[in-house]
């Protein structure tokens, strides 16, 4: 997807936005899983735009020691949050608060702990750091 001028134009004059984003999950279990493809997670919350040093200043702040390692996909360009990896583009968002996280199967509203093969993710620093691919974004 490419970003349209009205996308640039929020990310290119604001730090602090609201999304709103919608990825499917990936679940473990394969093709023996019928939920595979078919669970939606759907996050609203505020977030900032990481550019260039954001993250690794905010870092510093809680733990001295903190050394940013390289990027391991994707080519950030310029000093903006945008990410280019294989023609795709995505936004590198810094999570500051969450307000809600649903889950949806076959279009309807789901526990996160009915969720056949989900995977928990552990986040080891204080400050939430994610690459969102546009098309996810549905409200920003």
């Amino acid at each position: 997807m490419i970003l349209n001028n009205d996308m640039k134009d929020i990310l290119n004059n604001n730090n602090n936005v609201k999304v709103v984003i919608s990825s499917v999950v990936k679940l473990l279990g394969g093709k023996k899983n019928e939920m595979v493809g078919n669970v939606k997670k759907i996050m609203v919350g505020e977030v900032e735009l990481n550019r260039k040093g954001m993250y690794e200043n905010k870092m510093l702040e809680i733990n001295k020691d903190f050394v940013l390692s390289k990027r391991k996909w994707g080519k950030r360009v310029g000093d903006s949050c945008i990410i280019e990896n294989k023609g795709n583009y995505y936004i590198e968002l810094i999570y500051n608060n969450i307000n809600s996280i649903v889950y949806m199967y076959n279009d309807e509203v789901i526990e996160k702990d009915k969720i056949v093969g989900l995977k928990e993710y552990k986040n080891n620093n204080d400050i939430g750091l994610r690459c969102v691919k546009v098309e996810n974004i549905e409200i920003i």
